[in-house]
């Protein structure tokens, strides 16, 4: 979409007040980031996701237990050639990736929802999250002896 369409329909004071709903700043970033799209297939690709999400909850699915931590907010440099990362930050890798695999695992279970399976994409991470979970605790600290 051009920049000029884009100012002219105040697509950055949508993305102001879509800010206001999040629960951090690894929300805000996810926003700012938002591109806005004109191609009507994509719009029907997640408009088709919004509805299968919708079915499920209107089912009564129960949601898993959920933790994100704001990985979004050091994610991007890891980019960075020889770039380490602390224990909180590696245990916050780990604890996403866990929640992401119990959401991942409660999204497919809906073996109903053809469509959700179609349009919404999760790459199985559990063996990073099992290689940490191999060295850390929840709370980011080392492990004394390792299995």
């Amino acid at each position: 979409m051009e920049n000029h369409t884009i100012e002219i329909l105040e697509f950055n004071k949508i993305k102001e007040s879509l800010k206001s709903y999040c629960l951090g700043k690894g929300g805000e970033k996810l926003i700012d980031r938002q591109n806005f799209t004109d191609s009507h297939e994509i719009w029907e690709i997640k408009s088709k996701a919004v509805d299968s999400l919708l079915k499920l909850l209107k089912d009564g699915i129960k949601f898993p237990d959920l933790v994100f931590p704001e990985i979004i907010l050091f994610v991007d440099s890891l980019n960075v050639e020889g770039r380490v990362l602390e224990q909180e930050q590696l245990s916050d890798v780990m604890v996403y990736l866990g929640s992401a695999s119990r959401l991942r695992k409660m999204f497919f279970s809906a073996v109903d929802n053809e469509t959700l399976h179609d349009t919404v994409s999760f790459e199985d991470m559990s063996t990073v999250e099992n290689r940490l979970k191999k060295y850390l605790r929840p709370d980011g600290s080392l492990k004394e002896r390792f299995n």
